[in-house]
């Protein structure tokens, strides 16, 4: 079941709640050597709208999955924000790799029982999204098709991303797109947001980073 992979967050600045709420999507990842939690990096940074000078920042999270909240009072979260992101590469507000790992207090419930392991994204790969919209708790899918893939470089690093078409307002940032493979699933990317339309298209055109750089 796929909801046993994705989750909903809701994020704050402050413990009581009583500053900017952001929502999200996250999910497992399993890297082959650890089991993971994440989500947008753009969700700290929007919150800051800078570069943080701290890594990881500390933001307050409630948890939602498909059979309810995980928690109701907001828990003290760690967001990694990749390695490969630094202040030199944070252009137009937007972390230069646009993922970060979220790492729960100790004992708490796991939001996700499963985890996806990774497959790289391929252009004209058919794939879909999976998400918590914002202002909505049941999770949707968005069938899509890759457009293209590009890379872009930065000194030492390397981030790659691709393009999908799709119309999945009000939006649900850092959800991933996966694909089956008989039993399997594996993640190729995750959301990172609407950069618009294309002429003549009906569609908006989304960013997504690829799940080579998690």
């Amino acid at each position: 079941m796929l909801e046993n992979y994705v989750c909903k967050i809701y994020v704050s600045m402050t413990h009581d709640f009583s500053s900017k709420i952001l929502e999200a999507t996250a999910f497992g990842f399993d890297d082959g050597q650890q089991k993971k939690i994440l989500t947008a990096a753009h969700v700290v940074t929007n919150f800051l709208e800078k570069y943080p000078s701290n890594n990881p920042q500390i933001l307050y999270v409630i948890f939602q999955n498909h059979l309810g909240p995980v928690n109701t009072t907001p828990v003290s979260v760690e967001f990694i924000l990749n390695d490969c992101n630094d202040h030199s590469n944070f252009e137009d507000k937007m972390p230069f790799v646009d993922s970060a790992e979220m790492v729960l207090p100790s004992g708490m419930q796991q939001p996700v029982s499963d985890f996806f392991k990774r497959r790289d994204p391929v252009a004209n790969m058919h794939t879909f999204g999976v998400g918590y919209k914002l202002g909505q708790t049941l999770l949707s899918t968005f069938l899509g098709k890759i457009q293209r893939i590009a890379d872009k470089h930065s000194g030492q690093h390397c981030t790659s991303r691709f393009v999908i078409k799709h119309n999945n307002r009000p939006g649900c940032s850092g959800g991933p797109y996966i694909i089956s493979d008989g039993a399997e699933y594996y993640v190729v990317g995750s959301l990172i947001g609407e950069i618009g339309y294309e002429s003549g298209e009906s569609s908006p055109t989304l960013s997504v980073q690829s799940s080579a750089n998690f």
